[in-house]
């Protein structure tokens, strides 16, 4: 059997699947046993039991000093500023894709600058984001929002459906004149071919 038409079964499929995730587990396991062997205190590839120690200590134990639960708190606050983002860059996202899809002279106005904002990465302008607006909870959120709306992709699909959904087709006229220049072309085309067939029997005869 050729291995180009070789299917796994189903619990080769599996086994093939989990395989790669089983052998990144085990070489971090071996490098991890071999650093903590040379120093008990290594952070750099610490063990799975530092790994079950950390997760027991961030997320069921209170932080002495705010009594909150690290992980749960943590997690609250990014949740908290991806909604802010993403709501904001829909908003953004359906205005000016709406706008730049339906009106051909915004179209002209804006197309090209979001095309060439859509090539900035984000994280190129945290730096900025951080000078202008601090460290606070507006610079992070302003970077979600650049990240999903500022490069284009959401107003680049906002757009492109409208202007595709309204763009005009032909209208009854001008189907109706698109067929009677096809006639008229068919028309002329056997007339010539005909005279041009009886010119050469004539030249025959």
């Amino acid at each position: 059997m050729r291995w180009i038409n070789a299917r796994p079964s189903n619990g080769a499929r599996l086994a093939l699947t989990l395989a790669p995730f089983a052998l990144v587990l085990i070489a971090y396991a071996m490098g991890s046993a071999a650093r903590l062997a040379d120093n008990a205190n290594d952070k750099l590839l610490p063990g799975f039991a530092g790994f079950a120690e950390a997760i027991n200590r961030l997320a069921f134990v209170a932080d002495p000093r705010t009594g909150d639960y690290i992980l749960w708190a943590d997690t609250l606050a990014s949740l908290l500023r991806l909604s802010a983002g993403l709501g904001i860059s829909t908003l953004i996202a359906l205005i000016i894709g709406l706008l730049i899809g339906m009106l051909p002279y915004v179209r002209s106005l804006l197309a090209p600058f979001v095309a060439a904002v859509s090539m900035v990465p984000p994280l190129a302008l945290l730096p900025i984001l951080f000078i202008v607006m601090g460290l606070g909870e507006n610079s992070k959120i302003a970077l979600i929002v650049i990240g999903m709306c500022g490069r284009g992709s959401g107003i680049n699909w906002v757009s492109s459906w409208i202007g595709c959904a309204s763009w005009p087709g032909p209208s009854t006229s001008e189907q109706n004149d698109d067929s009677r220049h096809s006639r008229s072309s068919t028309r002329s085309t056997t007339g010539s071919t005909l005279s041009c067939s009886g010119t050469s029997q004539n030249r025959s005869s």
